[in-house]
């Protein structure tokens, strides 16, 4: 009999959708590359990373480009291959650049994106045929050209001069590829009924995010919970979430589950600067604020991502949501998997609320799953093993796996068949309040 899974933790949108994860993703890889270049006193040691670096890339472009979410989610099923039923997440970025702080024009931050991508780019071109090979076999040396033709092919589809990057960049600010994504994804739930369960994503500086959200549940069912992603400028405790008769008050009426990103990596506001509203403890009472956030690092300079993180989705703020928020059925994705000091409040929080959740999307090491296994599955003395879920992160986990398959087959090889039905069928259905 095969066993029943569900992914609760996926992506279907295409490049229409993404493209500010594209260009992040494009500049983060080729950053990494050209360092490695240039740095490479003896390139063999060097050339595992390289190789994998190329191909994870150009496999995330491949999904990312692909014409329909419909090509993305047949791609996840024929690696599943079996009794399946996902969540994909929606991902709003239409809000990226807003900032009350933030005066620049919307050609302003098209020409220093460009800029950004071209000088980045460029110095990789330039790292990359200037590159020590005399020690790599032709083999190995074939191998990484074959990637960087491929990557080339990639980015001049979207990217093949310079004005077609600036029309590219044009298009990210004129267009809403929020209600285009929300469009899509109906069309391949209602196409694919009772296996697809999309999540919302609900970004509060949206003017009517709270009548859709309304709309789409419960007596209309459409989305089955909703998707938080604080990075991208906002903070856990913003009133419309937060506030009485909010976002979050309606979750816990209607039983919806709510899943947030929690992880320094990923992605964030792509402005240096942010106002903010929420709620903070202070002498051990709860208090409104509104307050200016200036961030340390710039945007692209190493350790941007996590800067914002730790200002916009800490877990002091989420601490403050599960205290004043007991009924809500939350889901810190990744398990804090990318700072230890995260990580280790989650496992506590975890043990103190039991409506909190985590998942393992973006897993991607044997030895990363492993030690999870081992410490709070096989052991449990924590108690916290029927609150952890399996996600994929697909397709964003293509870029730091050697594939899919193997993505998944790690799960498979260090999971029982008795634990993997638990994982990801049994506690996902307690955590999404129905069954499949």
């Amino acid at each position: 009999m095969t066993t029943k899974i569900i992914d609760v933790h996926c992506h279907l949108f295409n490049r229409h959708v993404l493209t500010y994860r594209i260009i992040w993703n494009l500049i983060k890889s080729l950053k990494y590359l050209t360092r490695s270049f240039k740095e490479q006193s003896k390139p063999d040691e060097n050339q595992v990373n390289q190789d994998s670096v190329f191909k994870s890339l150009v496999e995330f472009l491949e999904e990312a480009f692909l014409p329909e979410p419909e090509n993305v989610y047949k791609d996840l099923l024929q690696v599943y291959n079996g009794d399946v039923y996902i969540v994909p997440l929606t991902f709003d970025l239409e809000y990226c650049f807003e900032s009350k702080s933030d005066k620049s024009s919307k050609k302003e931050r098209i020409k220093s994106m460009q800029k950004n991508f071209q000088v980045i780019r460029d110095d990789f071109d330039k790292a990359y045929y200037g590159r020590h090979n005399n020690n790599l076999s032709v083999e190995e040396n074939s191998t990484i050209h074959y990637y960087k033709e491929k990557l080339d092919e990639k980015i001049d589809i979207a990217f093949k001069s310079e004005s077609r990057l600036r029309a590219f960049l044009r298009r990210i600010f004129s267009r809403d590829k929020f209600s285009l994504q929300l469009r899509e994804m109906l069309k391949l739930s209602d196409k694919y009924p009772g296996k697809i369960f999309p999540f919302l994503a609900i970004d509060p500086r949206r003017k009517g995010i709270f009548s859709l959200l309304k709309k789409y549940t419960v007596t209309n069912q459409k989305f089955y919970g909703i998707k938080i992603y604080c990075p991208t400028g906002y903070l856990p405790t913003d009133p419309l979430l937060f506030d009485k008769g909010g976002v979050y008050d309606y979750c816990i009426e209607n039983n919806l589950p709510v899943l947030a990103h929690f992880s320094g990596k990923g992605f964030a506001t792509l402005s240096n600067s942010l106002i903010v509203s929420g709620y903070q403890m202070i002498d051990g009472k709860l208090e409104a604020f509104e307050k200016e956030i200036v961030f340390e690092k710039e945007v692209y300079s190493d350790g941007w991502i996590e800067n914002r993180a730790n200002h916009l989705n800490s877990p002091e703020q989420w601490e403050i949501v599960l205290q004043n928020k007991p009924g809500l059925k939350l889901n810190l994705a990744h398990f804090g998997n990318s700072n230890d000091r995260w990580h280790n409040w989650l496992v506590n929080a975890m043990q103190k609320y039991k409506n909190l959740y985590t998942d393992l999307a973006a897993y991607g090491l044997p030895e990363e799953i492993e030690k999870v296994k081992k410490l709070y599955w096989d052991q449990d003395s924590l108690g916290i093993r029927s609150q952890i879920l399996y996600g994929s992160d697909f397709y964003f986990n293509l870029l730091f796996t050697k594939s899919f398959d193997d993505y998944y087959a790690q799960f498979r090889k260090i999971f029982s068949t008795e634990d993997w039905k638990e994982l990801a069928l049994e506690n996902t259905q307690k955590f999404l309040g129905f069954e499949v």
